[in-house]
Formats: C-alpha cells, structure tokens, sequence
C-alpha cells in the first residue's frame, strides 16, 4: 500500500465513529444474548483502532511497522486463550513476541522508503 492511500485510510479511520459502533454492538448483544461477560473485550478494540489509524499516518515503512498496535493485540489474545481455553499458565510465552517483533522490524527493515 503507498503511503498516500494509507494517509487517506488513516484519515478516514480517525473521522469514522468506531466507538459509537462498538458500544451499539455491545448494548445489543448484550441484551439479546446475555453476553455481557466476554462481550466486554469488545471495548479493548478501540485502542487498537485508533493505534492502527495513526499507524496509517506515518510517512515510512519502518515507522508504520514499528507504529502497529502489536501489544495490544498480544493482550487480546492472552485475554481469549485464558478467558475461552483456560490457557492462562501456558499462553503467557505470546509476550514474548512484543519483544521479538519490534527488534525484529528495527534490526531488518529499512529506514528509508
């Protein structure tokens, strides 16, 4: 993707109201299903909505990679491998992806673009 389409998605991510959306989601299911236990996790999406719209603004590759909400999404699925598999004791090695990942894209992705 060119980093003037990714600025347009960017913008456009930042003015939609995901916010609004999820709390509807949340409100409806929830009275419906009665699902308000792991439904809450729903709400953990907006941060990495908005981490990945400004991701979208930068200006290089690099700095996209390294702007990509990767431990947020680390926690959520520590959050499911526990809440739904009861993986709480084993699935705490995904951390160590944080890590891996960031020195990883600053050790072999190029600065410049």
């Amino acid at each position: 993707m060119s980093i003037s389409s990714r600025n347009k998605l960017g913008s456009f991510l930042l003015k939609f109201p995901y916010p609004l959306i999820v709390v509807a989601v949340f409100v409806l299911l929830g009275m419906t299903f009665h699902l308000w236990h792991p439904l809450w996790m729903i709400f953990l999406t907006i941060p990495i909505y908005y981490h990945y719209a400004g991701a979208c603004m930068t200006k290089t590759r690099k700095a996209y990679l390294l702007a990509l909400p990767i431990p947020e999404i680390i926690v959520i699925i520590y959050l499911i491998a526990g809440f739904f598999f009861f993986l709480w004791g084993v699935a705490w090695w995904i951390f160590l992806i944080i890590p891996i990942y960031y020195w990883t894209v600053a050790a072999f992705v190029k600065k410049q673009d």
